[in-house]
């Protein structure tokens, strides 16, 4: 006899199981919450008892790029990390 669920499939808190190849259906609430798509990269964070799933936060670094030429001239941003390096040896 199957075990019934007190909770619907689709609950954030429902059970899933790890198919055969790894794979685990996220409820679609969750995804909808989360903007999870197809594609969407995800990150697994371990803790003490058990891990937290989340979207990669990849995007916020390709949008750093070139951020401090709008602040410190390339000149400034090499002196600064030659004085960074001497100071870190």
């Amino acid at each position: 006899m199957a075990n019934k669920r007190s909770e619907p499939a689709d609950s954030p808190s429902g059970f899933r199981r790890v198919t055969s190849k790894g794979q685990i259906t996220i409820p679609s609430t969750v995804r909808r919450r989360l903007n999870i798509t197809t594609h969407t990269k995800l990150q697994f964070i371990p803790q003490s008892d058990g891990f937290v799933v989340m979207p990669a936060a990849e995007g916020a670094f390709k949008e750093l790029a070139g951020s401090a030429s709008k602040h410190w001239t390339v000149d400034e941003m090499l002196s600064r990390l030659d004085q960074l390096r001497k100071e870190n040896v």
